[in-house]
């Protein structure tokens, strides 16, 4: 499965055949379809898996405890660990448009991840932990959006971890990049 979403992330699903799939795997044709029926079941195991390991987040205890902000930002930098650990179906994953029946019910997956971190966003808002002026549900897409362009261009070889692209991310996402006047002072 890994060699297929090599090439589906390299081609892009929709471009990607099963003759390809087995020429990166080294098998033939027949040899791909001993495994699987059909192209969009290796779609669909792939990515299934990113979604359900980014879903159970939630139920970490650290996402389950403390305040709406603490529990936003252990979601979130966890959200960074899976998806680099799994950088080439992550890339497949929000990449996917909604063209079959399996890419409708994965993007589907994707707007209730939205909506269960702009909740958590509004009950951080409340709190007055975040800032309440602000969209939450456009909050948690650009919260994504950062998460997601990651895998992009992060390098596991690299001399960023994984981990401390997670710290970045939040923050970043919580803290800012300026600093505050207090902090500028002091350093002055």
């Amino acid at each position: 499965m890994a060699k297929a979403f090599r090439v589906f992330r390299q081609r892009c699903y929709d471009a990607t055949s099963v003759e390809m799939i087995a020429a990166s795997a080294g098998i033939t044709k027949s040899g791909v379809y001993h495994h699987v029926e059909s192209k969009e079941e290796l779609l669909e195991r792939g990515v299934e898996r990113v979604l359900e390991r980014i879903s159970t987040l939630f139920d970490e205890p650290q996402a389950r405890s403390g305040t709406p902000g603490h529990r936003l930002r252990h979601i979130i930098g966890r959200a960074v660990e899976v998806e680099l650990s799994m950088a080439d179906e992550a890339a497949v994953f929000v990449r996917l448009v909604g063209n079959t029946e399996t890419e409708k019910r994965i993007v589907a997956g994707r707007r209730e991840l939205d909506r269960r971190v702009a909740d958590l966003v509004e009950q951080a808002a409340a709190a007055g932990e975040v800032r309440a002026d602000l969209d939450p549900m456009l909050v948690s897409k650009l919260m994504f959006g950062m998460t997601n362009w990651l895998i992009e261009w992060f390098d596991p070889k690299g001399p960023i971890q994984p981990q401390e692209a997670a710290d970045v991310v939040r923050t970043l996402l919580f803290d800012g990049l300026s600093y505050s006047t207090s902090n500028v002072e002091r350093q002055s």
